[in-house]
């Protein structure tokens, strides 16, 4: 039975070690693709898989971007993009629309979630300037600029997530998470939004990313703006 346990946990230590080979090693040339497991967790690894409950997330050429993905950052917002920009192979050209179209839907759902209707609309203003059809370059969609696994985490698939409603719904449930993660910092939980809550945690603190520094700073302007005028 010993020899069965050591075994068994030198198995176990040769699969942590080759997924960690896989995440850190400098790929080159190779195509890294990240999958959603059976059991929710995140696996990185340059071998395509299909069947037994893996779902692809991101697929990327280089293991710079995927490194970039996993750790949860999702980079420059889209209202920070040119206005003519490239997502994959299509042609992403913003929209001007109206900040106040989407007012009731705000409302409605930062409310029912125990979230400042204010907060929202700044986070909306800072990531999409409220285009609903807005893409980042790293991959994030919508108003909110979900990245796909967030999406997934509120049962919003690809198909849904550019809707002004369901996009809205699922971000402002990730800010009640985070706000449950991080309960007495509004820039922690703003942080968090941007680079992910792990690396808020790994840095304790918001992490020294000039894109997440310069994002905390812009919806915190916006939400003095809008905690005035939108009530």
């Amino acid at each position: 039975m010993k020899a069965y346990k050591n075994s068994l946990l030198s198995r176990t230590c040769q699969a942590v070690a080759i997924t960690f080979a896989l995440v850190v090693a400098p790929i080159a040339e190779a195509t890294i693709y990240v999958y959603r497991g059976p059991s929710g967790e995140k696996l990185v690894t340059n071998i395509p898989m299909s069947g037994n409950g893996y779902k692809l997330l991101h697929q990327k050429d280089s293991i710079d971007n995927v490194g970039h993905l996993a750790a949860g950052r999702k980079g420059p917002t889209a209202a920070d993009s040119p206005r003519f920009s490239v997502v994959g192979n299509k042609p992403y050209k913003r929209k001007w629309v109206n900040s106040s179209e989407y007012d009731s839907y705000i409302r409605e759902i930062a409310m029912r979630h125990g979230v400042e209707p204010a907060l929202v609309k700044a986070v909306i203003q800072v990531e999409s300037n409220f285009d609903p059809q807005a893409v980042s370059r790293a991959g994030a969609r919508g108003l909110m600029q979900l990245m796909p696994g967030t999406a997934a985490m509120y049962q919003l698939g690809m198909g849904d997530i550019f809707k002004p409603h369901r996009n809205i719904e699922a971000g402002v449930r990730h800010l009640a998470y985070l706000k449950t993660l991080f309960p007495n910092s509004m820039e922690l939980v703003l942080a968090a939004y941007n680079a992910g809550e792990n690396n808020v945690m790994k840095y304790n603190g918001i992490p020294p990313f000039p894109e997440t520094v310069d994002y905390v700073q812009k919806v915190k302007s916006s939400h003095n703006i809008f905690k005035r005028v939108f009530l």
